[in-house]
């Protein structure tokens, strides 16, 4: 599992306009509209190096409550594999545990 960055956003981008689960709200340009939120998107990949799951997720502290995340339209994967879908729900539960 990696997060996106500059060295593979080009290739998270591609993922996304091929897969037939793609959703605008997975994107990068998404992220940016939603300026008050941190922005984290997790890819898993192949043996390969091809990308066969991802998951945009939003993040944001709420005063008093503590912090929110929620992943529009999400996850970009075939959600009955659990090579992909177990590795990004295991990444979810991480992160949840560290915010």
């Amino acid at each position: 599992m990696k997060l996106v960055n500059d060295t593979n956003i080009t290739k998270y981008n591609e993922f996304l306009t091929n897969h037939s689960r793609c959703n605008f709200q997975q994107s990068v340009e998404w992220a940016k509209v939603k300026s008050n939120w941190v922005n984290e998107i997790v890819i898993v990949e192949n043996d390969d190096g091809e990308i066969i799951g991802s998951l945009s997720v939003l993040i944001r502290k709420i005063p008093i409550f503590g912090n929110m995340m929620y992943s529009p339209r999400g996850p970009v994967c075939d959600i009955h594999r659990q090579k992909s879908f177990g590795r990004i729900n295991k990444w979810v539960k991480r992160t949840v545990k560290k915010i």
